[in-house]
C-alpha cells in the first residue's frame, strides 16, 4: 500500500490503559523559556560545524483555503475522529484536548508553530531502532520514548524532545527533514506523530480501542505508517512544512494548534513571539556571541507578516543581558584583577573545578579525577532600578552554549555600583574549552581535560538543564564519589573570587579604607596549621540611632570538615587592650540569622568564607558617647560541642 495517512496503535493483549505520557510531566514548568531551551539545544546537538546553526520560529494563524488544503493533506477527518474520542475521556490529559478541539471546531483559524533548523544533521537513522544498533535521530524523536544514546551535547534524558508535543493543544507534530547523509539512498523524509492517551473510536457500530499514540506516514505492506520519502513540493506546501532546499540539511517541525500550558488564556501570537525573543537572548547569548547560533522569529496572520526579528552575533543586547555580554566580550588585556570602584570594569580570573573520578556508564568511558581550569568574568555596572536584580548574579555556562542558571551569590556590601558575571567551563561541540569563551585551538590532551568537566557538569543537570545538582541519577551513576564536594567547592570558589574582586584588605594597623566608616580593629586567631587560621575583615561600619552597624567577612584557611566560630564586638580601650564586649541586637551570617548571647554570636559553616552583618544593641551604659568610641571586632574558633545556631 502507498496511501499516506494515520496509523494508531491498538491496545495490547493484556488490556493495559495509559491515560497519557509521563514524559509530559518531566519539566517543572512548560513555559516559552522551556520551549526555547530544549528546541535550540536539540538543534545545536546536531551541529555539522558548517557555519552557525540556524533556527527559525514561525507562528502562523492558518485560515481559509490554506486551512482547507492543510486539513485535506493531513487527513484531518481521520485525526478528528480520534480527537473526539480522546475528548470524551475523563483522564487528566484529556481535558486539554476537549477544550482545544472545541476551539478548533468553532474558530476560523488554526495556530501553528513551524520550527526550522539548518546547519544540522537532520532526522538520520533507520526507521526502527534495534537493541544492538545505533538508535538514530529519527527513531529517537519520532518513535521511541525516554531514549537518548547521545554521549555529548546538551541533552541527556531523551525528555527534551517531548516539549514539542507539550506545546500542541492536540498533541500532534509533523516533521520534514533534509538529511545530511542519505538513508537507503533517500534524503527528504516526512513523518508525524500524535501523542494521545488511550481512547475508543466507533465504526460500523463496533468499538475499537487504541493504546494512544498514532503516526502519520506512508503505509507499508503490513499497514504500518513509515517515513514518506521524497514527498512532492505541493504536498509539503499544503502541509505547511515545505523547506527551501538551498538552506541545506536540517529538520522542520510543525506544532499543530500551538498552545501554552502555563497560560489560562491564549496570548496574541505577537506577544508570544516577543517573549520568545527575550527567552532566546536570556538563554543563548553565549552561542550568539560565539557565532554558532542564529535565530529568526516571525508571525504571519491572514497571510501578512506582522512580526519579524533576527537574532545573531550582531544583535544589540537588552539591558537584561548587557552586563553579562560585556563581561564575556572584554579583551583579556583590558581586564583587571580587582575593581577600583568605576563602572564597566571587568575582572578576569581562573576557577579550578574539582572533577571527581568518572565511572564508565551510558557509553561514556571512565576517567580519573582531575582539576580543570574554567573562566570567571566579573563586571561592574551602574546600580539602577532596572538592573538591580542582576547584582551578584553569575551566569553559569558550559560547553553547550546555553546559560544553565543565573545563580545569585550573596554579598553584604553596600556598593555604589553593582557586580555580576559569567562562569564558563567545559568543552564545546566544536572543540573549544572554557565553555567556548576561549577560542584557542586545543590539543588532544587539553580537549580531554575540558571534556571531563563538561561531562561532569552535564551529568549533574536535571531534565530541564537548569541547575547543577549532584543528586541526579546520571551523576550518581557516573560520579558516585565526591560530586557534592566538587560542586560545593566550585560555588565556594566563585563566591570567594567575587568577594576578593570587590574588596581590598585594610592596611596594617586596622584602619579601614577611606569611605568604609570609623576606626575599627580586626581580630584574627592564629591556630596550628592543620586546624587553619581565621581572619575577620570589616568592610563597612556606621553608627545610626544608638547602634553600630558593621558588615564584613570571616575566612578560614582550612574549612574542609566544617568549623564553628564566635563573632564578638566591643569597645577599644587605650593602647591595644580590648575593652568591654557590647551586646548584639542581631547577627546575620550568609543571609541567615544567628542566635546571640552576652559574649557574641556563634555560628557553624562549611564554607571557606562567610559574610556577616551585625548590629549592636542599644547601650544605656555607653549610649551617650558610643559613637565616639573606637570599636573592635573579633572572631575566635570554637569547639564543635559548644554554642549553636539559632
Amino acid at each position: 500500500m502507498n496511501d499516506l495517512g494515520w496509523q494508531f496503535r491498538e491496545t495490547p493483549p493484556d488490556g493495559g490503559i495509559a491515560g497519557g505520557g509521563a514524559a509530559q510531566f518531566a519539566f517543572s514548568e512548560q513555559s516559552i523559556d522551556t520551549l526555547v531551551r530544549e528546541v535550540i539545544q536539540n538543534s545545536k546537538d546536531q551541529d555539522i560545524d558548517e557555519g552557525p546553526v540556524k533556527v527559525k520560529f514561525e507562528f502562523i494563524d492558518l485560515s481559509g483555503k490554506q486551512r482547507e488544503a492543510f486539513e485535506k493533506a493531513i487527513d484531518w477527518s481521520d485525526l478528528h475522529t480520534h480527537l473526539l474520542a480522546v475528548a470524551d475521556l475523563n483522564f487528566t490529559a484529556a481535558h486539554r484536548f476537549k477544550r482545544e478541539l472545541g476551539e478548533l471546531d468553532s474558530l476560523p483559524g488554526i495556530r501553528l508553530l513551524r520550527i526550522t533548523d539548518s546547519g544540522t544533521k537532520g532526522l538520520t537513522g533507520p526507521e526502527y531502532s534495534r537493541f544492538d544498533q545505533p538508535e538514530g535521530n529519527f527513531a529517537s524523536l519520532c518513535r521511541n520514548i525516554l531514549t537518548n544514546q547521545k554521549s555529548s551535547g546538551g541533552g541527556s534524558f531523551g525528555l527534551g524532545k517531548t516539549v514539542l508535543w507539550s506545546f500542541s493543544g492536540i498533541g500532534t507534530v509533523l516533521f520534514f527533514s533534509d538529511l545530511n547523509e542519505p538513508e537507503g539512498g533517500n534524503t527528504r523524509r516526512l513523518f508525524g506523530r500524535a501523542n494521545y492517551p488511550y481512547h475508543v473510536t466507533e465504526s460500523d457500530n463496533e468499538n475499537q480501542a487504541w493504546e494512544g499514540p498514532g503516526w502519520f506516514g506512508q503505509f507499508n505492506e503490513e499497514n504500518i505508517a513509515e517515513s514518506k520519502w521524497d514527498a512532492s513540493d505541493e504536498l509539503l506546501r499544503d502541509l505547511q512544512i515545505f523547506r527551501d532546499p538551498n538552506i541545506g540539511s536540517g529538520t522542520t517541525a510543525l506544532v499543530l494548534d500551538f498552545d501554552e500550558l502555563d497560560r489560562e488564556e491564549d496570548r496574541s501570537l505577537q506577544e508570544v513571539a516577543s517573549s520568545l525573543y527575550k527567552a532566546v537572548e536570556r538563554n543563548y547569548w553565549p552561542s550568539l556571541l560565539q557565532g554558532t547560533l542564529e535565530v529568526e522569529i516571525s508571525v504571519t496572520e491572514h497571510g501578512n507578516v506582522e512580526y519579524e526579528e533576527i537574532i545573531n552575533n550582531a544583535w544589540v543586547p537588552s539591558p537584561a543581558v548587557q552586563p553579562f555580554v560585556e563581561a564575556w566580550q572584554k579583551s583579556s588585556e583590558n581586564c583587571i584583577d580587582k575593581f577600583t570602584g568605576d563602572i564597566n570594569e571587568v575582572v578576569n580570573t581562573k576557577i579550578s573545578v574539582e572533577v571527581p573520578e568518572r565511572h564508565g556508564h551510558y557509553g561514556v568511558d571512565p576517567a580519573p579525577a582531575s582539576n580543570v581550569d574554567a573562566t570567571l568574568r566579573l563586571v561592574s555596572f551602574p546600580l539602577l532600578e532596572e538592573t538591580k536584580e542582576l547584582a551578584n548574579t553569575i551566569a553559569m555556562v558550559r560547553g553547550a552554549g546555553m546559560v544553565v542558571e543565573y545563580k545569585y551569590f550573596s554579598s553584604p556590601l553596600d556598593l555604589d555600583y553593582a557586580v555580576c558575571g559569567v562562569f564558563a567551563a567545559g568543552l564545546t561541540g566544536r572543540g573549544f574549552g572554557h565553555g567556548g569563551h576561549d577560542q584557542t585551538v586545543l590539543n588532544k590532551a587539553e580537549k580531554e581535560q575540558h571534556d571531563r568537566v563538561e561531562q561532569f557538569l552535564r551529568a549533574t543537570e536535571p531534565p530541564a538543564h537548569d541547575k547543577w545538582d549532584h543528586r541526579q541519577a546520571r551523576c550518581m551513576a557516573e560520579f558516585p564519589s565526591l560530586a557534592a564536594r566538587g560542586l560545593e567547592r566550585l560555588r565556594g570558589s566563585i563566591k570567594s573570587a567575587l568577594s576578593a574582586a570587590v574588596y581590598s584588605e585594610p592596611p596594617s594597623g586596622g584602619i579601614t579604607p577611606e569611605g568604609l566608616g570609623r576606626l575599627l580593629k580586626f581580630g584574627t586567631q592564629g591556630t596550628v596549621h592543620h586546624e587553619g587560621k581565621l581572619t575577620c575583615s570589616v568592610r563597612e561600619s556606621k553608627f545610626e540611632n544608638g547602634r553600630w552597624l558593621i558588615r564584613g567577612q570571616v575566612s578560614n584557611t582550612k574549612p574542609e570538615h566544617g568549623w564553628r566560630a564566635k563573632l564578638a564586638v566591643g569597645i577599644q580601650e587605650d593602647g591595644s587592650k580590648k575593652g568591654e564586649i557590647l551586646p548584639l541586637h542581631e547577627v546575620i551570617i550568609d543571609g541567615l540569622k544567628v542566635s546571640t548571647s552576652a559574649v557574641g554570636a556563634i555560628f557553624d559553616t562549611k564554607e571557606e568564607r562567610v559574610d556577616f552583618q551585625l548590629e549592636t544593641a542599644e547601650s544605656t551604659q555607653y549610649g551617650a558617647f558610643l559613637n565616639k568610641c573606637r570599636i573592635w571586632v573579633d572572631v575566635t574558633k570554637q569547639a564543635p560541642e559548644s554554642g549553636g545556631n539559632g
